[in-house]
């Protein structure tokens, strides 16, 4: 049986892909855990973040995370901050395509189906750290750096380089093809 993730009155259930089986889940999933169209790499007290099992983009071909001088404001948090932007992914990318249109790292990620789940994201900074610590779920990553969906600047925007150690994290260039690798939340 094919199974999607859903809720219903602040109830997470699991439903069969024609929606035509209800069922509550009685526990919450756990890390490594493969649902909602990926993989489970974060469990916190409100949602749960699920990591595609593989990127939308891939470097060199990658793809930009939009165009230089502008800056975005609604990006969480503001630019150039590192930190407390867990599950504002979907905010973020809502924010730059809304900006600059669905050319972009956001809008592919916005555009991505996968099994019947449309609502995947770039992930944040505080996302793709959490993908990072659960590096060894995943097989054959492509090297390279990824794009978050945080801004840093009128020029560019943070990625991190996804590795078994812990990745780089730095500030590229918004026309550089990164790869892309999409998240997706679960409230719980």
């Amino acid at each position: 049986m094919s199974v999607k993730l859903i809720t219903l009155d602040g109830k997470l259930l699991c439903e069969d892909i024609t929606g035509s089986t209800k069922k509550l889940i009685t526990q919450p999933p756990y890390i490594g855990e493969l649902i909602g169209g990926g993989i489970v790499v974060y469990v916190g007290t409100s949602h749960i973040l699920i990591c595609s099992l593989s990127n939308i983009s891939t470097y060199p071909s990658g793809t930009k995370w939009g165009n230089s001088n502008l800056i975005f404001s609604g990006i969480y948090p503001s630019p150039g901050s590192q930190s407390g932007d867990f599950f504002m992914g979907i905010w973020n990318c809502n924010t730059i395509v809304s900006n600059e249109g669905y050319s972009n790292a956001a809008g592919l990620c916005l555009n991505f189906n996968l099994n019947g789940y449309d609502d995947w994201c770039l992930p944040t900074l505080s996302d793709i750290y959490e993908i990072q610590r659960q590096y060894n779920l995943f097989t054959n990553v492509p090297t390279g750096y990824y794009w978050t969906s945080n801004e840093r600047d009128i020029d560019e925007s943070w990625g991190v380089q996804l590795s078994d150690t812990p990745g780089t994290r730095t500030y590229i260039p918004k026309s550089y093809l990164a790869s892309v690798r999409p998240v997706r939340y679960i409230a719980i």
